[in-house]
């Protein structure tokens, strides 16, 4: 019971952190993916996740744990994070498929955002997701 308890507590913030990713504006998990997989190869590896956490100057002490992160992640030790596996990870258990089909839906009633508010928005689920990684690493 003493280790199903912080086991369980750790569940519930993953999944609450889920949520509030969902939630933002903008975010789809397949897109999050792809916009990460800078070489179109289906799969995030440590250099590409690397580089797009330099570029927006996000959790820069997640950095030293990337590896320990996709190791986490990876099941089939290639150390990169497929599709399938990263929507594992970031999709809500409560929404689950439901959650894919409403972020379509909001993406196609928003007004065309500026460049500047994309970016805005990407910056907001990208911090959301890297504290979720982080999270992870937690256990």
């Amino acid at each position: 019971m003493r280790i199903l308890k912080p086991t369980l507590r750790w569940a519930q913030q993953l999944e609450s952190r889920r949520l509030i990713l969902a939630a933002h504006t903008g975010f789809d998990a397949d897109e999050a993916h792809d916009f990460i997989d800078t070489d179109n190869d289906g799969n995030i590896s440590v250099t590409e996740l690397r580089e797009v956490m330099n570029k927006y100057k996000i959790d820069e002490t997640l950095i030293s744990h990337l590896y320990t992160l996709i190791d986490v992640m990876d099941k089939n030790e290639d150390m990169a994070i497929s599709l399938s596996k990263f929507r594992e990870y970031v999709v809500p258990i409560t929404c689950g498929s439901v959650h894919r089909q409403r972020s379509g839906y909001h993406r196609q009633m928003m007004p065309q955002l500026s460049e500047d508010e994309q970016v805005t928005q990407r910056m907001a689920w990208l911090e959301t997701l890297m504290d979720l990684l982080n999270a992870t690493l937690q256990m």
